[in-house]
């Protein structure tokens, strides 16, 4: 019988379900103008409550999982 292969763990795990500008970016240590730019480029999903940004931690999840792909399709590949 083939032994299963562990799931991988979410980068996010641990994180609350709704995080903060300033949350976002201290995870990935860059500057929360940085996130917000991300945003605005609709790279990362966030909504609004009133007039603060508020991003789901599956949607950086998801971010974060785009943009590790798009990193090692552009490595050049070693032969």
């Amino acid at each position: 019988m083939p032994e299963s292969t562990p799931e991988k763990q979410p980068m996010t795990e641990g994180l609350p379900d709704v995080l903060t500008l300033q949350e976002v970016a201290e995870f990935l240590k860059v500057n929360p103008k940085t996130v917000r730019g991300q945003i605005e480029e609709g790279k990362i999903v966030a909504f609004k409550v009133g007039k603060v940004i508020r991003i789901q931690r599956e949607k950086l999840e998801e971010f974060l999982q785009k943009s590790k792909q798009a990193v090692e399709e552009s490595e050049p590949k070693s032969y």
